[in-house]
């Protein structure tokens, strides 16, 4: 009946004093451990919010885990409103000149583990109807568990400079010229 409540500890009457007093430590250790916890996760979250990166975390199932403050802004959208949204509700990617979205699958499917893989050149928010298009730099990292398999997958997307995304311009520009020859 106490496991849905998860005490940190319980007696059982009759008791004896040692009783009390092993559950008395338990409990302060536990609820000791857990404060920690509770601060460390909190600490990591506000390093999270603060980075300047689009943080996305995706579960298993492409469904939006998290968002940190950046990709929040990036896609106009609360971490709230989106948690436990298909990711491709939230985020339609396309590549340089293209209005057709990239299917999220097959960027998903670049993935790597530790460092990741960078996202392809030239792909970036697909734009609503007359916005120019939004070239994004970043990495997608796939996340594994101990015994290595996959369990979600982390996005980290940077807007690139406006002399980035001139010089990517440029560059497309030239291979689009080269394409006509």
């Amino acid at each position: 009946r106490v496991k849905h409540i998860s005490p940190y500890g319980f007696i059982i009457k009759p008791f004896q004093m040692s009783d009390v007093r092993t559950n008395l430590e338990l409990a302060l250790h536990r609820f000791a451990q857990d404060r920690r916890t509770r601060r460390e996760q909190a600490r990591m979250q506000g390093a999270l919010q603060s980075l300047a990166d689009a943080l996305v975390m995706l579960d298993a199932d492409a469904r939006i885990a998290l968002l940190n403050g950046a990709a929040e802004t990036l896609f106009a959208t609360t971490h709230a409103q989106a948690a436990g949204q298909p990711a491709d509700a939230l985020m339609r990617f396309c590549l340089a000149g293209g209005a057709k979205p990239l299917p999220l699958k097959l960027l998903l499917a670049t993935a790597e583990e530790g460092a990741g893989a960078s996202l392809p050149e030239g792909v970036g928010l697909c734009p609503p109807d007359g916005q120019p298009f939004a070239p994004l730099a970043g990495r997608v990292i796939a996340l594994v568990n101990e015994a290595g398999a996959r369990t979600g997958t982390l996005l980290v997307l940077q807007q690139p400079t406006e002399g980035d995304a001139g010089a990517l311009r440029e560059r497309l520009s030239e291979a689009l010229s080269l394409s006509d020859q």
